[in-house]
């Protein structure tokens, strides 16, 4: 599991599965970052980097893939368990 910030900012901050394409984002590519969503801002940590940005609300609504981590983790493993039942019945 990636490590919680410890500030009191990010106490209720959620790790999402995020895709960031857009060379003004300090990261790139497909990361597990910390994110505290709010009205008007995001506030997005990658843990390990420690590398803390924010984003406007509209523009994390408008990327391609943003889901949470235990969403994303649950939907791997239905797929496998389908996997394995579809393979059980041939």
């Amino acid at each position: 599991m990636m490590p919680r910030p410890t500030e009191a900012t990010w106490a209720n901050a959620e790790l999402y599965h995020v895709r960031l394409f857009e060379t003004r984002w300090p990261v790139c590519g497909t990361h597990l970052m910390w994110a505290v969503v709010g009205h008007k801002w995001v506030r997005l940590c990658k843990p390990v980097a420690n590398i803390k940005f924010r984003m406007r609300r509209s523009e994390w609504n408008a990327l391609a893939v943003c889901e949470l981590f235990e969403t994303r983790k649950a939907k791997l493993n239905e797929q496998a368990n389908l996997q394995q039942m579809q393979s059980e019945t041939c």
